[in-house]
């Protein structure tokens, strides 16, 4: 079918699922194997974690804004969840680096904060 649009749909699984499958892995990979190396894996973190969370908030807006409407399906509030959890894992990935930048005393906050930013994503694996 030479001149046939493909569908947006399509191209929205199959984003979603090669960013999830890729960086999802490969940020648990580096944060788990490259503990030694941790300032080379932590730019990969950070620059797959932002790669994961704008694919997901271009293609979960986007395909939002194509239908305007929730279906009645599991598809659509499983997604919604994830767009959601995935924000909220981005922020406390980014409040839990600031919070150890800027660490002198307290401890006990920052080690909450990490514990908060690991729970977000363990929620994100077992949800994705």
């Amino acid at each position: 079918m030479a001149g046939a649009a493909v569908s947006f749909y399509l191209i929205h699984g199959f984003a979603l699922w090669a960013v999830w499958t890729f960086f999802g892995l490969f940020q648990v990979t580096t944060n788990r194997y490259m503990k030694h190396r941790w300032q080379s894996n932590m730019w990969l973190h950070r620059v797959s974690g932002a790669i994961v969370l704008f694919t997901t908030l271009l293609y979960g807006i986007v395909g939002y804004v194509k239908l305007m409407f929730v279906k009645d399906d599991v598809h659509a509030p499983m997604g919604i969840a994830v767009t959601s959890v995935v924000l909220l894992l981005a922020i406390s990935g980014v409040v839990t680096r600031l919070r150890l930048l800027r660490s002198e005393n307290n401890q006990n906050k920052i080690l909450c904060v990490k514990m908060i930013h690991k729970v977000f994503a363990y929620l994100m694996l077992i949800t994705t």
